[in-house]
C-alpha cells in the first residue's frame, strides 16, 4: 500500500467540483449554464423565487449561486453589466462577497490564520457592507439580504444591537 500511496486519489477531480448535495433540476441547470458562462437560467430561477416568496428555497440557491461565482465570477459580472439593477443579481454578489472574506479568512481557529488574512478579511468584510444594503433596498420585501447581513455581523464581530436589528429586519419581511 505505502508503495502505491503517491497514486492513490491522483484520478480523483478536485474538491470544488464534486457535488455533495445533489441540487434540484433547476439549480442544477442554472450552476451548469453560470459554470459555461450564462446567468440566465440562474436570474430565470431567482426571478421566480422572488415572485412566488419563495423565501427558504431562494436563500439555499442564492447561497449555491454565490460559491459557483467564486470559482467562476464571468457570469454574474456579465449578469450585473447587463442589469445593475436586477434585485437578484445583486443578491447573488452581496452573499460572494461574504463568501470571498471567508475564503480569505478559511475556516481555521483564528491562531491558524495570518494577520495579514485577517486584516484582508475585514477588509473585504467593510467591502460588503454596501453591497448588502443594496441587495435589500433594490427588493425590501425580501429577507434574503438580512440573512447575508446577519452572517457578515458574525465575522465582523458586531455588537449584539446589531444582530437584533439585522434579524427584527429579516422578521419584518417574512413573519413566522
Amino acid at each position: 500500500m505505502l508503495r502505491h500511496s503517491a497514486a492513490v486519489g491522483a484520478d480523483l477531480p478536485p474538491d470544488e467540483a464534486v457535488v455533495l448535495d445533489a441540487p434540484d433540476a433547476a439549480l442544477r441547470t442554472a450552476l451548469t449554464s453560470a459554470a459555461e458562462g450564462d446567468h440566465g437560467p440562474a436570474r430565470e430561477l431567482l426571478a421566480a423565487t422572488r415572485e412566488h416568496t419563495q423565501w427558504e428555497l431562494r436563500d439555499g440557491y442564492v447561497s449555491r449561486l454565490a460559491e459557483a461565482a467564486l470559482h467562476n465570477p464571468g457570469w454574474l459580472d456579465a449578469w450585473l453589466a447587463e442589469s445593475p439593477e436586477d434585485p437578484d443579481a445583486a443578491l447573488v454578489r452581496a452573499d460572494l462577497c461574504i463568501d470571498r472574506a471567508w475564503e480569505i479568512r478559511t475556516a481555521e481557529r483564528a491562531r491558524h490564520v495570518s494577520r495579514d488574512q485577517f486584516q484582508a478579511f475585514f477588509a473585504l468584510l467593510e467591502d460588503a457592507a454596501p453591497v448588502i444594503g443594496r441587495a435589500a433596498d433594490l427588493n425590501p420585501a425580501d429577507p434574503v439580504p438580512w440573512r447575508i447581513a446577519l452572517v457578515h455581523a458574525v465575522g465582523s464581530q458586531a455588537p449584539r444591537e446589531v444582530f437584533d436589528g439585522y434579524w427584527a429586519r429579516a422578521l419584518a419581511c417574512d413573519p413566522p
